[in-house]
């Protein structure tokens, strides 16, 4: 992906009341993005939006045909098959064959295996723990092949070493592309590296970013680049 995504005047209502009032961001092609915020402000609405899940708001997303990947809160999985198959799943999206059934599952047990699950594949979602099932959520988005990459509280079942582990792994498997993760404001990434930019929401109804931190030297360079966390 080539272009930046574009968030331009989104506003959404739930049952008459505005959440999110004329939002617009520019997310700039390459960039790890952090968006914080109080609980029940907006954020995992704005990552739906930004996915196409949710349709129902005014405004306008241009994703430049970026394709997204997304890892839900929970993980999103689907019941009634296995964790490894959810995984495949990603991995296969329509392709046949008993090479690539073979190599997929290779890949989902290796991925998994860099997540922190080491055995247990053949088990149902419903059998995993909370933390194991945002996993193996987070699994299933990095296996797809994608421009963009939706993260909605990938962290927050997880202790202090499983957020070290898995932001690594997602630092490593989404090099090169653009992140978006939602985080809760008491949850911070272990890997200090991990996070290019990150942006608070702000305002009752939300109609902007703060930006609130940034490595040393990152800062001035956004600026100069235009990339800035602007009022609608």
């Amino acid at each position: 992906m080539t272009a930046a995504v574009e968030l331009c005047g989104i506003t959404k209502q739930y049952g008459g009341r505005t959440v999110i009032d004329g939002l617009s961001q520019v997310f700039e092609p390459g960039l790890v993005y952090r968006i914080e915020g109080p609980s029940g402000c907006g954020k995992s609405t704005l990552l739906r939006i930004i996915a196409g899940i949710d349709s129902d708001y005014s405004g306008r997303v241009d994703l430049h045909g970026a394709v997204v990947s997304m890892s839900p809160q929970g993980g999103g999985l689907i019941p009634g098959i296995t964790a490894a198959e959810n995984v495949m799943i990603a991995m296969t999206r329509g392709r046949g064959g008993r090479t690539v059934i073979r190599d997929a599952a290779a890949a989902s047990f290796a991925l998994l295996r860099e997540l922190g699950i080491d055995g247990g594949y053949s088990m149902m979602p419903s059998e995993y723990s909370g933390g194991m099932r945002a996993r193996v959520g987070i699994a299933r988005a990095l296996a797809r092949e994608a421009d963009l990459y939706l993260f909605d509280e990938p962290f927050a079942a997880l202790d202090s070493s499983g957020i070290a582990t898995v932001s690594s792994v997602i630092k490593a498997r989404t090099a090169g592309k653009t992140v978006i993760c939602v985080v809760h404001d008491s949850i911070t990434a272990h890997n200090g590296s991990f996070y290019g930019v990150t942006l608070r929401m702000t305002g009752s109804p939300v109609s902007g970013f703060e930006m609130t931190q940034c490595p040393d030297g990152l800062c001035p360079d956004l600026r100069e680049a235009g990339i800035s966390a602007s009022k609608g």
